[in-house]
């Protein structure tokens, strides 16, 4: 351990010493300043290209550009396309992404630049509930691969920021409906408008989406209600203020096959039960369902160099199950999740430097009611980050941020197998970055950033029950058999104390407009990972798996995106990711050396088609090859995805063909995915 501290801090040292030395060099004749341009199917968002490493690898996703015929149902969806993530579906789970080789809760997200709190996954899975966030009311998204900003901690992967609020112009209301496979029907109204004086604006939208979905018993109902206010105050500060509020019951689904506890209906795909309940435990039958309702408070105040966000965040949620010996509804969980916090960060300029400070905190409630457990963290934060215009064309990003995490996990049943904890652990994280302009087309940008992740709420509670459990049959027992461990001492000497992750993160990156048609970026990263949290699932596993730390882990990747414009109607996007995962030190799994839930490869390619008279159509071919999860290998798989726009004076209509050639694959062990679908939808301007 000493030695690979000792290597790292070499490392930095030396690109120091050799920023510090070029920094005295004659500078050279200011590069002209560049315009905006497309770049991988999403818009880089700086005024120009002579800006800090951060705004080089800040892309945005504008909504408006997505051909939209209802088959989007999630945030998700606009994330498949984007070099770096890789988006799958359990349909139990629900939706699960990974940005840059890493799962959500090792990237940060965040509405309107408030961080939205990843408790960590229980119940089948589910952490940050990307569907809790509707689609109809998202303006763009912006995305900042990588860790090298101070700005932002404890993230491998990078920031995801989606943004809902606008600044309409002309008052219009908006409606659209629309209906596709599976008997899916979506209705949106949207209302906007700006007062006389231009000072006051505001956006109203309200959803509702129901489907009887492709799996059996696997119907939702969902509804969402969006506000969003702005108010101009003297001398350019600005006043804001959002609410999206959301209901959802979605079905759960249940076992479909000859034999099956639930019976047998050809209509739906062959799959087994799904999990028990009661004791004697028995399969869940149809009727059982999941419920959330969720609320995002967001009031931010900003000036010309200063901001201030208070954001608030809860969620409720409940599950209801029937079986055939409990054939009434029952429920079997509920939980609450409340959060609140803090941003506040103010820019000054001083000669050649541009200095950004601030300060952040919040506290999460994760009470477990059906567990009888309660949960309560709390982050404090203060950053300060500097990015000095050494040169004309050479930006160098000093950083550093200091956290402070704080668990306090309370046990109401002393019987229960998890036990009270609290812990408190901090860091001080140091970040560099560089960005050269080669003129006002081309750059090269690199970081090496040191990061911090305390485990989530979920990672402790599942590691505490597993820590202290010893009963016969349970994953504990199950997993020492499996692993030749004696008795409950050796197991708790494999599973350790768990500990927050930290490590180096590392990018290279370089991107070139080569002309007015072509556009290229290409980079490459390295997370390393000490402590890193893993899971592990032992045969027969039932309950929650147990999360543990492993020494290390390397994950490193090479991301390739592209755009060439054929003509002025006709464009070619391309993103391709190669990333691998690699590990030592597992315990649980001495001999392993790969990463689970990592494909090799992902290649995306696209034609966009815009004739600027009210026709556009886009072709999406999808390949993600075959990846390792939870000892099962899931084949690689090929998609095709078709959508055409038609729009006329204030209406439009719009279609969706999903996988047009019907490809039968997985992203979930057990769960084929649907073949193919289609969406159709109408827009009218009133």
């Amino acid at each position: 351990m000493y030695k690979h501290s000792k290597n790292r801090t070499a490392l930095s040292l030396a690109v120091v010493s050799w920023l510090c030395f070029s920094c005295q060099l004659p500078s050279l004749a200011a590069p002209e300043e560049a315009p905006e341009y497309n770049l991988e199917t999403v818009i880089v968002t700086g005024k120009s290209i002579n800006d800090n490493n951060e705004t080089q690898k800040k892309v945005s996703i504008n909504v408006k550009d997505k051909i939209d015929a209802g088959q989007i149902a999630s945030v998700t969806d606009l994330l498949r396309d984007v070099a770096g993530f890789t988006v799958k579906t359990d349909p139990q789970a629900g939706t699960q992404v990974t940005m840059r080789g890493v799962s959500n809760d090792r990237f940060l997200v965040a509405i309107n630049g408030n961080i939205l709190e990843n408790q960590g996954g229980l119940m089948r899975g589910r952490g940050l509930e990307w569907d809790m966030i509707p689609i109809n009311n998202v303006k763009k998204i912006e995305i900042i691969r990588g860790a090298s900003s101070a700005v932002y901690g404890g993230t491998w992967g990078g920031v995801v920021n989606i943004v809902t609020m606008q600044e309409p112009g002309e008052f219009k209301t908006d409606i659209k409906t629309s209906y596709g496979s599976n008997n899916t029907k979506k209705y949106s109204l949207t209302n906007q408008g700006t007062t006389e004086n231009g000072k006051f604006s505001w956006t109203i939208n309200a959803n509702k989406r129901e489907s009887d979905g492709f799996y059996r018993n696997n119907w939702n109902d969902s509804k969402d209600f969006n506000l969003n206010l702005a108010y101009k105050l003297p001398e350019d500060k600005k006043l804001t203020f959002a609410w999206t509020h959301m209901n959802r019951k979605e079905g759960s689904i249940t076992g479909n096959y000859l034999g099956s506890t639930n019976g047998y209906d050809p209509d739906y795909p062959t799959i087994p039960d799904a999990p028990s309940f009661g004791k004697p435990p028995s399969a869940w039958i149809d009727g059982s369902y999941r419920f959330w309702r969720g609320n995002n408070y967001s009031l931010n105040y900003n000036t010309d160099s200063s901001k201030l966000n208070l954001f608030k965040n809860d969620q409720f949620r409940d599950e209801w199950v029937r079986t055939k010996l409990q054939p009434t509804l029952a429920k079997s969980w509920e939980s609450n999740l409340d959060t609140q916090g803090i941003n506040w960060q103010r820019t000054v300029k001083y000669d050649k430097h541009k200095l950004t400070y601030g300060i952040q905190y919040h506290d999460m409630d994760y009470d477990l009611v059906s567990s009888q457990s309660d949960l309560q963290t709390s982050l404090s934060s203060v950053f300060l980050q500097d990015n000095w215009q050494c040169r004309d064309n050479l930006v160098i990003g000093l950083g550093a941020r200091y956290d402070r995490h704080n668990l306090d996990m309370t046990v109401s049943d002393p019987t229960l197998k998890q036990k009270p904890r609290n812990d408190t652990t901090s860091q001080l994280s140091p970040k560099l970055s560089v960005t050269y302009n080669v003129n006002a087309k081309e750059a090269f940008f690199s970081s090496i950033s040191s990061v911090f992740r305390p485990p989530t709420a979920s990672d402790y509670y599942r590691w505490s029950g597993n820590y202290f459990d010893w009963a016969p049959g349970s994953n504990p027992r199950l997993g020492a058999a499996a692993l030749g461990f004696k008795n409950q001492t050796e197991w708790q000497q494999a599973m350790g104390v768990l500990e927050p992750e930290h490590g180096m993160s590392y990018e290279l990156g370089w991107k070139k407009r080569f002309n007015d048609r072509l556009n290229w970026q290409i980079t490459g990263y390295l997370n390393d990972i000490d402590d890193y949290i893993n899971t592990y699932n032992p045969p027969g596993s039932k309950g929650y798996p147990p999360t543990y730390n492993i020494k290390n882990a390397k994950i490193k990747g090479l991301e390739v995106s592209a755009d060439y414009a054929l003509s002025n109607t006709i464009t070619l996007v391309s993103a391709f990711t190669n990333q691998i995962g690699s590990k030592s030190g597992d315990n649980m799994d001495p001999g392993g050396t790969t990463l689970s839930n990592i494909p090799r490869n992902t290649l995306n390619v696209g034609i966009r088609y815009n004739n600027k008279q009210g026709f556009s159509a886009a072709l999406d071919t999808r390949y993600t090859s075959e990846r390792h999860a939870s000892g099962t290998v899931l084949g690689g798989y090929t998609t095709t995805d078709l959508a055409f726009a038609l729009q006329k004076k204030d209406s439009a209509i719009t279609l969706a063909i999903n996988n047009i050639f019907d490809k039968k694959y997985e992203e979930t062990s057990g769960y084929e995915m649907p073949g193919t679908t289609y969406s159709i939808a109408w827009q009218k301007s009133l």
